[in-house]
């Protein structure tokens, strides 16, 4: 209904994130290239796409993902708010390729920009989520989960 009102990018992108939780990748994808379309410089929809052609073994991916941490590469004038948003990003893009070095770096950005306890549990659900698509995520998503946790226990 969303989309019938005021079909965004943003709205596209929710429900694509929807369809690729369900296994509806197809779905997923046509709507991400719908906020692609809508809004080329969300770093989130690339990484969306990114994580559904991942699954689909499409090597596009790459792409996306590049896209994603292009896009979310912070600048000085940006707000805190898009701050957070883009170290979250750049943290799950970081998590998928694996990079684990830059995860570390990422995550300690993230925490440091002061993120609000709802932009924390949603990097858990986020991190949760990539978790079950990673290959084998070794002992490094448990540690970055205990950091959130942590790091929201202290901010409620």
């Amino acid at each position: 209904m969303a989309l019938e009102l005021e079909p965004t990018g943003r709205a596209f992108r929710y429900r694509g994130e929807s369809y690729r939780l369900a296994g509806r990748y197809e779905e997923a994808l046509a709507d991400f290239n719908h906020a692609i379309e809508l809004d080329a410089d969300s770093g989130w929809a690339h990484y969306e796409k990114a994580v559904a052609l991942y699954v689909t073994r499409d090597p596009a991916h790459e792409v996306h993902f590049a896209h994603a941490i292009e896009l979310c590469t912070p600048a000085s004038s940006e707000s805190t708010s898009e701050a957070v948003t883009d170290m979250a990003i750049l943290f799950l893009v970081h998590c998928s390729v694996p990079d684990w070095r830059k995860v570390e770096g990422f995550l300690t950005n993230f925490l440091g920009c002061g993120p609000a306890p709802g932009k924390i549990s949603e990097l858990l659900v986020d991190m949760e989520n990539l978790r079950i698509l990673l290959p084998s995520p070794g002992e490094y998503l448990p540690l970055f989960r205990d950091q959130l946790e942590s790091a929201l226990r202290e901010r409620r």
